[in-house]
């Protein structure tokens, strides 16, 4: 019987509506963030991803709803229970409304093929990954 795929947390920013590119001198330029996300194998990492990007969009709006966004994340009561929730296989959530703009941070868990650099695979005397063995001609 073959193991289950090791579980991974894909973390993923949206806003709506997008942000609009200003021209500059090197073509489009953005004062926006990255909008884009990262795979992690630990759900810890994934709340820190979140954490840091909510404290960055939350540090821009005024006193009372930065502490309103940023409260939920800081309790770690919170921290435990949504780690708890993620390794458990339930995604979580995250929506910031500012004035012209909803952020939407998500973390999915996710089961993931190996990777050659996770380690999953033999070494090869030569060095090279496997797959120059699998496209070499005799």
């Amino acid at each position: 019987m073959s193991q289950p795929l090791p579980l991974a947390y894909w973390c993923h920013l949206d806003v709506s509506p997008p942000p609009q590119e200003q021209p500059g001198p090197l073509g489009a330029v953005t004062d926006t963030p990255l909008l884009s996300g990262i795979t992690t194998p630990s759900p810890g990492v994934a709340l820190i991803w979140m954490r840091a990007g909510v404290s960055d969009v939350a540090a821009e709006l005024d006193a009372a709803s930065s502490d309103a966004a940023t409260g939920w994340l800081d309790d770690p009561s919170n921290a435990r229970a949504v780690l708890r929730d993620l390794r458990k296989g339930r995604p979580l959530r995250f929506e910031l409304l500012t004035a012209s703009e909803t952020w939407t941070w998500a973390v999915s868990p996710v089961r993931r093929l190996p990777l050659l650099g996770d380690g999953a695979w033999p070494e090869r005397r030569t060095g090279l990954p496997p797959i120059a063995f699998w496209t070499q001609r005799p």
